[in-house]
């Protein structure tokens, strides 16, 4: 009887307080790039531009996080594309695309912005976790 494997997620690397702050300088640069984007370049759907930054997101959650962990699935992008797949209907016009696109990386930049909120957070915590504790002033007599 063949043994059936369980798939098993990676666990996710333990952030340290330099990790999180080169995390959160990766992170300002997706977002930016987001934002920065032209919607206005997208001459149709499957876009090399739009998969480039699709990819790019991508690769920096997996450097933060690992590939194949919750954090790295829970924030990955499929696709900036918002409009529905209709097999065999019509094409969008451009415009409708553009929009969908727009709508799409307007998203992901606040989910990026989210996770950089989260990820300073811990870094805040983190420096000062690291901080000797101060000791109360010894009363003069």
């Amino acid at each position: 009887m063949a043994k059936i494997s369980q798939n098993k997620q990676s666990e996710s690397r333990p952030l340290l307080s330099d990790d999180l702050a080169k995390a959160i300088e990766k992170l300002e640069q997706q977002i930016k790039d987001l934002e920065d984007f032209d919607v206005n370049t997208i001459a149709g759907r499957l876009d090399v531009n739009t998969k480039a930054l699709e990819d790019n997101i991508n690769d920096t959650l997996s450097d933060v996080f690992g590939y194949d962990t919750a954090e790295y699935r829970n924030y990955a992008i499929l696709s900036l594309d918002t409009l529905p797949i209709e097999l065999g209907g019509p094409k969008p016009q451009l415009p409708v695309l553009q929009q969908a696109y727009q709508k799409g990386i307007n998203v992901c930049a606040t989910r990026l912005k989210s996770l950089k909120e989260v990820l300073q957070q811990k870094l805040m915590d983190t420096k000062a976790n690291l901080q000797p504790p101060i000791k109360p002033a010894e009363p003069t007599l």
